[in-house]
């Protein structure tokens, strides 16, 4: 049996009414907007079987209580060059390849929830002969994801200097030796973190950190003498005020960016005072929806947990920037 053409008719008729009607109520949506939003796509930074050097640092400083990095089961870094570029300098925690035996009975990759590997310049993917191309081959067939670093470790001395070491870190050393650096949001110029990260030497010298906005009332001005500091503590229990303090806040993060600072915006846990003063702050600059400022930070920190009294008043700043709401809370995965 088959469609007759009344059928036909018929059902090209209730398709384009929907089609019409979807039309309709998407020109609606766009009615009374001050300017059209942009859209924010989701910086995944992994694509063919590559990782950015951004989502890499992102993914082994993601975490709650501790970063990712400390946890000796999450992700394996192979370093697929030479012994003598190895001892010369590697990326923290990385193994090197030839002291590795990949066989399926003397190392089980399935404890691991990553596997990232690298070259010297992050060519040896296109090169069928190379180590790095071989062990990632190996991999694949036999069922694994395995990543290979954009840029290979010239990426990372490039941009994360800091996650190069001639150390070997034993896994009971981790916890105590390597620190636990900010959310990288915008390379070389914000990031998203914790207070005890704005009170590390090490880690405002290694990110040389130029302004810092300070979201709770326990880091004293002048800590740092070459860091220009804004404290403006935001209060959990009377979030209201987020609306009142953001043109403050945001003038200091526009300034920052006009002089090529590095900010870091900060709360206690970077969890969810800072992450809504970065998704106001994205809405302001990339003018992007709230929903898509949101689910882009999520993307590079899954452990955000911003309150939804905050992100009512997010909806209202949205509102404030494009004459009416475009998200709304249940459009947000919390």
């Amino acid at each position: 049996m088959g469609c007759g053409p009344s059928k036909k008719c018929k059902w090209k008729k209730s398709t384009l009414g929907r089609v019409s009607q979807y039309q309709m109520e998407a020109s609606q949506e766009l009615d009374g907007l001050k300017k059209m939003p942009i859209s924010l796509d989701c910086d995944n930074g992994s694509t063919s079987g590559r990782i950015s050097v951004k989502r890499f640092h992102n993914l082994i400083y993601d975490g709650f209580y501790a970063p990712f990095l400390k946890n000796p089961f999450y992700v394996v870094v192979i370093d697929t060059r030479s012994e003598v570029a190895f001892v010369h300098s590697h990326v923290i925690t990385a193994r090197w390849h030839g002291h590795i035996n990949f066989s399926e009975k003397n190392f089980d990759f399935l404890k691991f929830s990553l596997i990232v590997m690298y070259d010297q310049d992050g060519t040896g993917l296109d090169n069928k002969d190379s180590n790095l191309r071989k062990l990632f081959d190996s991999l694949r067939n036999r069922r694994f994801e395995p990543l290979c670093l954009t840029g290979g470790i010239e990426g990372i001395e490039a941009s994360c200097p800091y996650l190069l070491t001639k150390n070997q870190f034993p896994i009971r050393e981790r916890s105590i030796t390597l620190n636990w650096y900010p959310l990288m949001i915008q390379e070389g110029s914000l990031y998203l973190g914790r207070a005890d990260q704005a009170l590390n030497p090490a880690i405002v010298r290694s990110l040389d950190l130029t302004h810092i906005v300070c979201l709770t009332d326990t880091i004293p001005i002048g800590i740092f003498p070459t860091v220009s500091y804004l404290i403006c503590p935001l209060c959990e229990e009377s979030p209201a005020d987020l609306l009142q303090k953001l043109p403050t806040i945001l003038q200091f993060m526009r300034e920052a960016t006009l002089q090529k600072g590095r900010l870091l915006v900060h709360c206690d846990q970077g969890v969810n005072r800072s992450p809504v003063v970065v998704m106001a702050y994205l809405m302001t600059t990339l003018c992007c929806s709230l929903e898509d400022a949101y689910y882009y930070l999520k993307g590079l920190r899954r452990v955000l947990l911003p309150t939804e009294t905050f992100l009512q008043q997010l909806i209202l700043y949205e509102e404030e920037l494009y004459g009416k709401p475009l998200t709304h809370l249940e459009d947000l995965w919390l």
